[in-house]
């Protein structure tokens, strides 16, 4: 009773049945759930002949919910996500004292290890760094970082680590923009202003192709553009800090014919006939494929991919299925519920 009143005074608990033989007023023969304060059931003793008949725990139903403690009614442990893969990501908010941190982690891991869990993901914010050699004592590894947050794993099981790597490719976008008079918006960069080539740039965090393409042309230029097709893409093996690189080239439609630069990354730009594209020297291999590819749409507007939404599996959206046919794929769409 006094070990209760202590941790949980106040707060809400759920009570469930585990024997059918119980006495206690408020239940049936079957198990039910009912939740009380669970002080004033204490403080008047209502539980105390009943105590090794029941069991306690947050008015949280956890049997449906992939949120775990590594100990129920322990503070010294971290709270944690399971995933599909039987793994954990901590979800609770680290302590700034590195001891307590310490002795935390390691409660944790033992119960992790015990429970079977495979890879722990574990997220330091940048003004918590003070963390991060804790976490290196215990086996954590740097994973990656992104957005003021240090990802950091750790694999438990003795089979090989399936932890996948950090992201390896980065995603470009250029936009062929064409107006109804057969021109090409084109542009010159301040790093290479000799070289005529079309609008474009990397998609930002979570963004469509469609939507980072339409962007890219209008900071650049001011033009705005209605998305067309991906008429093909560039796969690049030695990309920006080692990793892989694709770069799509997209074809849009002009919807206003304006153009205002951004001084800070653009030295030129004009609208410019195809044919004189087409036929431009001085031109990197990657933007003569572009020519190419546009040669070929001018002929048969039906090449290259357009986009229709499917479902997921893992999450309860949409993503975009990009494809070169004919097909129906409205019935794989998900309706909100």
């Amino acid at each position: 009773k006094q070990w209760y009143q202590r941790r949980v005074r106040g707060k809400s608990f759920r009570c469930s049945a585990l024997s059918t033989r119980a006495k206690f007023p408020l239940f049936t023969r079957s198990t039910h759930s009912l939740s009380f304060p669970l002080s004033f059931a204490l403080q008047t003793n209502t539980i105390k002949p009943y105590t090794q008949r029941f069991h306690f725990s947050t008015s949280i139903d956890k049997s449906h919910d992939t949120t775990q403690s590594a100990d129920p009614f322990s503070d010294k442990c971290f709270q944690g996500q399971v995933d599909h893969f039987n793994g954990v990501i901590v979800k609770n908010a680290l302590p700034e004292d590195p001891l307590v941190f310490d002795e935390m982690l390691n409660h944790s891991l033992n119960s992790w290890k015990k429970n079977g869990r495979r890879g722990i993901w574990l997220k330091i914010p940048q003004n918590k760094s003070q963390l991060i050699p804790i976490a290196v004592k215990h086996g954590f590894n740097f994973h990656h970082a992104h957005n003021g947050l240090l990802v950091m794993t750790s694999w438990l099981s003795t089979d090989a680590n399936k932890l996948p790597d950090w992201a390896t490719t980065t995603l470009g976008v250029g936009g062929a923009v064409l107006d109804d008079k057969r021109n090409i918006l084109l542009i010159t960069e301040k790093h290479s202003p000799s070289l005529w080539k079309i609008p474009g740039g990397r998609l930002d965090f979570k963004e469509d192709i469609h939507v980072g393409v339409a962007r890219e042309v209008f900071e650049e230029t001011g033009v705005k553009t209605s998305f067309k097709k991906i008429l093909g893409f560039r796969h690049l093996l030695s990309g920006l800090m080692g990793s892989n690189d694709i770069y799509f080239i997209c074809v849009l439609k002009a919807e206003s014919d304006q153009i205002t630069i951004d001084p800070g990354e653009i030295s030129s730009a004009r609208w410019a006939p195809l044919d004189e594209f087409y036929n431009l020297a001085n031109m990197t291999p990657v933007q003569k494929s572009v020519a190419r590819l546009l040669q070929q749409y001018e002929k048969n507007e039906n090449i290259g991919f357009t986009s229709t939404e499917v479902g997921n599996f893992f999450t309860p959206d949409n993503s975009l299925l990009w494809h070169g046919t004919k097909g129906d794929f409205t019935d794989l769409k998900k309706t909100p519920t």
